[in-house]
């Protein structure tokens, strides 16, 4: 019932002559933005396919489980610090976990490693000092994520606790390994994507709230396609928006004309790669 009511509302959002404006109410929650991206792909010339359901979904990429590494390397916390550091050096790593009967008991960083080891040969005078067991200088509390959390949600992870790599987990164990370099990735494409058009807007505060200041919608309503968009908040309650589109050059005319009108800013203007057909 629930899956026939958000394919109702996103016909609904894509008739044609539909003014994504009108709408009673602005989007809510993550079910409301996937009800908006598919009316985006319904409104863009490119044919989006609904019979794939839940693949259709998996083909978007912004789940952790699409970018983790599965066949990631990990550790036992009886290996010596020495022979862990050749370990993450030669698959050229710098987070590893450490597991202990199939459980995952732990983390190890090149720098823990590094830490622990000697930094003269006259402070090797024996084997338990100079190279430690991994056990003694791994995170025991370790800070994991589930493979079908957002990547989004991932980042946050990153930047609260200062992480530079997370465990994937599920109920059967340890899935494989998240970087923040595979982060990087990620947003690296997502903020590439071949587009016409560049915008950089300023959203004042009394201005971000209003349905009309609404960048995606307007944009669609105005017929183009929105290849990227990345927002950041500034400290007066305003925001700072970098969007990537593909359509016209009257298309663009008219969505500058819609944001004016609401309030939006432009700061910067540059014409894109042309979008492949």
């Amino acid at each position: 019932m629930i899956g026939c009511k958000v394919f109702n509302r996103i016909h609904e959002l894509a008739q044609p002559g539909f003014d994504p404006m009108s709408a009673r109410e602005p989007p809510k929650g993550r079910l409301a933005a996937a009800v908006l991206r598919y009316a985006t792909a319904l409104y863009s010339p490119r044919p989006f396919d609904f019979t794939g359901g839940a693949r259709s979904v998996d083909s978007l990429g912004v789940f952790v489980r699409h970018h983790m590494t599965r066949e990631s390397v990990s550790l036992e916390p009886g290996v010596r610090a020495s022979a862990a550091l050749r370990q993450l050096r030669a698959a050229r790593i710098r987070h590893a976990p450490v597991i202990e009967g199939g459980a995952l008991v732990g983390i190890v960083t090149d720098r823990d490693l590094l830490r622990a080891l000697p930094a003269t040969v006259g402070q090797a005078d024996r084997t338990d000092a100079w190279d430690p067991l991994v056990a003694k200088v791994m995170t025991r509390k370790v800070i994991t994520i589930g493979p079908n959390e957002h990547v989004e949600d991932a980042a946050r992870v990153f930047l609260e606790h200062r992480i530079h790599g997370l465990p994937v987990v599920d109920d059967s164990g340890l899935l494989g390994m998240l970087t923040d370099t595979d982060l990087f990735r990620v947003f690296a494409r997502l903020l590439s994507q071949p587009a016409e058009h560049r915008l950089t807007l300023l959203v004042r505060p009394e201005c971000k709230s209003a349905p009309k200041t609404d960048l995606v919608r307007s944009a669609v309503a105005c017929g183009l396609e929105v290849a990227s968009l990345a927002t950041e908040d500034l400290a007066d309650g305003g925001a700072v928006s970098a969007i990537a589109l593909n359509g016209s050059g009257q298309a663009i005319e008219r969505y500058l004309e819609r944001l004016a009108a609401a309030g939006v800013t432009p700061l910067d203007m540059r014409r894109g790669a042309r979008k492949s057909a």
